[in-house]
């Protein structure tokens, strides 16, 4: 979790984490999360939303303006 210009692999136009808006690529205030990758084992108990939601209030006691995040389900059910 981070300022987008931090990470210059998400703002790749060729992959789903690229910002809507090119400009936000370069704009300090715009946040992304990246991914989470939990064990099946432990899904299903709000691991990911507790994240998410920690995630959130480091973006706002930071500066984030705006945060963007992507989810993909990539599990074999979802295909």
């Amino acid at each position: 979790i981070g300022p987008r210009a931090d990470v210059p692999e998400w703002n790749n136009q060729g992959r789903g984490s690229a910002p809507v808006d090119p400009a936000d690529a370069a704009d300090p205030g715009v946040w992304a999360i990246s991914c989470f990758f939990i064990r099946a084992k432990a899904r299903g108990r709000g691991i990911t939303h507790r994240l998410v939601e920690g995630g959130i209030d480091f973006a706002r006691q930071n500066g984030a303006r705006l945060l963007e995040a992507c989810p993909m389900d990539l599990s074999r059910d979802s295909r």
